[in-house]
């Protein structure tokens, strides 16, 4: 019978130590949920501002482009792109003329 005691006492202890190491590892894993959260959050909020700033360059974008538009119209419409070509390459379109 003492035997029988002994062995559940010692069976007792490991399950005693078994369970506070297993919690111990889930206060660990606790502690690491809570700092991935934090840095899920803190990403979040960056993914946001970068968002609003895509919003931002794409409405300027869309300006500049309409904008690019109507200088392309006005340009065709008076006959100036060999002017604007010249403009923008002189040196080109100056050993075209010097040929």
């Amino acid at each position: 019978m003492r035997k029988k005691e002994i062995a559940a006492e010692h069976d007792t202890s490991a399950k005693d130590e078994k369970i506070n190491r297993l919690t111990e590892q889930v206060h660990e894993l606790q502690a690491e949920q809570l700092k991935w959260r934090d840095e899920r959050s803190a990403l979040r909020k960056t993914i946001d501002k970068l968002q609003s700033q895509v919003r931002g360059l794409t409405d300027q974008l869309s300006a500049i482009k309409t904008k690019y538009d109507k200088v392309m119209q006005f340009i065709e419409m008076f006959d100036l792109k060999e002017k604007l070509d010249t403009f923008l390459h002189p040196i080109t379109n100056t050993k075209k003329h010097r040929r």
